[in-house]
């Protein structure tokens, strides 16, 4: 179960903060100042001596290898250096974050492969520093569980997301408000307490064993919160955290979406920018440093913003099959291209192809890419484009002749219509036609539907009998408005006018 969580913040960028703002929000990590040991030949022991600070933490930054962190390269590389910078630890080691065939695995700066218990150290006050984009689908599908359990059964463990929350709960992260409360300093995670700061109706009685793990924004207000925690714990303190369940748990796959509901979804929960990015996207190679390029030019102020946010929706993945040294990625479902470019503008998709031609063409000399038209072009003209080589041309289509219906909403703009009156005329609208639809046996779906506010355009494959369009659909469809209109007030009726071509 995951609590309500607030909406993207349009061009929210993560910055690293500085080492004095580490130093400054770190300080309950720091310990006590304690006083020198007088030299051996020192004949005053009671003379004042200087205090030298006591660093009793090492740290270990845990940066997630993932594909989409490249996105976040110079962040990373600033946390690493303001950590070290900071004098909070007495030692900070950085390893990577990836996953091979058997599970989540640690690489040190060699690129050698190791298992997470690698991290821990059970003779060393330690804390582990996670930093990730949340975009990977291993924290989507629990397999970064195992590793988080191990990690916090001997140190403090931090979840610090490169994204807003809203990001990573939407792409399946779950994120709690909780209250977190430590007995000691340095208190593992698997022994803090916990509880919700609400439970409706006990939606977290499946979770009695779960271990929390400070979830925080890179942002000095969440790293605070979880500094004190764990350095200088008194009260019960607030924060958003993940709960790892303390047995493995069957995945669940989710239902499968067709691209117009994806789109829709991500329509509806993303932020502007981001879903005016992914439209942008549509008509591109999804190379990471193209991406990047496009967000730059067309939305300079929240590109890495809005750009993280798209990479870790369901809509986009990781290419498995990519050139060397590059980043690719690709849609997860055919169809998604297509219906993304149709929220677009000619304009603005002909200013992206010329980016696209552009970049490609300093890169590899290409001077011509293939519009993506539906998936399997667009695929096509990716891999072309990105090995160099000039796409083939696309095979044409064989023209079809389908039948379009066009119906309208009688007298839908007179002033006597309330807003009230026009709802139950559009509802009543769309209810006449599936039933009228349903009675005259052809397809009513949907996605062929548009809205023109006052009436319908409904589009009919091209093997629909025009004899069922114009003979047996129209005497329907003004039974299902009469029917509409008898229990309707005469303001709200859905008297339709209709005309068909084909």
């Amino acid at each position: 179960m995951t609590t309500t969580l607030p909406r993207a913040r349009p061009g929210h960028q993560a910055t690293a903060p500085t080492p004095e703002a580490f130093r400054d929000v770190l300080r309950a990590l720091r310990g006590r100042t304690r006083t020198a040991p007088p030299p051996a030949f020192c004949v005053e022991p009671l003379l004042a001596r200087p205090a030298v600070p006591r660093k009793p933490w090492d740290a270990v930054l845990v940066v997630d290898g993932s594909p989409s962190m490249r996105l976040w390269s110079s962040v990373v590389r600033g946390v690493e250096r303001s950590l070290r910078a900071s004098g909070v630890f007495r030692n900070v080691v950085v390893r990577k974050l990836g996953v091979d065939g058997h599970g989540p695995v640690i690489r040190d700066s060699g690129r050698a492969g190791m298992g997470a218990g690698a991290v821990v150290d059970a003779y060393r006050q330690r804390v582990v520093l996670v930093l990730t984009d949340c975009a990977h689908p291993m924290w989507k599908s629990g397999r970064m569980w195992s590793p988080l359990r191990r990690w916090g059964a001997a140190h403090p463990v931090v979840l610090i997301s490169l994204v807003p929350w809203s990001v990573a709960g939407r792409g399946g992260l779950a994120v709690h408000r909780l209250r977190l409360r430590a007995n000691r300093p340095g208190t593992a995670n698997h022994v803090l307490q916990w509880r919700p700061r609400a439970d409706p109706l006990g939606a977290y009685d499946d979770l009695a064993g779960a271990m929390p793990v400070c979830f925080s924004e890179l942002d000095l207000v969440g790293l605070r919160r979880w500094g004190d925690l764990t350095g200088r714990p008194s009260a019960w303190t607030d924060t958003g955290a993940i709960l790892v369940p303390d047995r493995p748990q069957d995945s669940v796959e989710p239902p499968a979406l067709s691209p117009a509901e994806l789109v829709s979804a991500f329509r509806t929960n993303s932020s502007p920018d981001a879903f005016r990015l992914a439209v942008y996207l549509a008509a591109v190679p999804l190379e990471l440093q193209l991406m990047t390029q496009v967000g730059e030019r067309l939305l300079p102020r929240t590109s890495q913003a809005a750009l993280a946010e798209l990479l870790a929706s369901p809509l986009i993945e990781p290419r498995e099959a990519a050139p060397a040294g590059m980043v690719n990625f690709q849609f997860t479902i055919t169809g998604l291209r297509g219906e993304l470019l149709g929220f677009g503008r000619r304009s603005e998709t002909e200013y992206v192809r010329e980016v696209v031609r552009r970049h490609l063409s300093r890169r590899h000399g290409v001077t011509a890419v293939e519009r993506p038209e539906d998936a399997d072009e667009a695929d096509m003209a990716v891999h072309g484009a990105l090995s160099g080589q000039e796409p083939r041309a696309a095979v044409p289509r064989t023209s079809v002749h389908r039948a379009i219906v066009a119906v309208d909403v009688e007298s839908y703009g007179n002033p006597a219509r309330t807003s009230y009156h026009r709802m139950a005329a559009r509802a009543g609208i769309y209810d006449a036609m599936a039933t009228a639809c349903a009675e005259a046996r052809v397809p009513w779906d949907p996605a062929d539907v548009s809205d023109s506010g006052d009436g319908l355009l409904l589009l009919f494959p091209a093997e629909v009998p025009k004899v069922a369009l114009v003979d047996i659909l129209p005497t329907r469809l003004a039974a299902a408005v009469r029917r509409h209109n008898a229990v309707h007030a005469p303001a709200a009726d859905s008297a339709a006018h209709g005309r068909q071509r084909g």
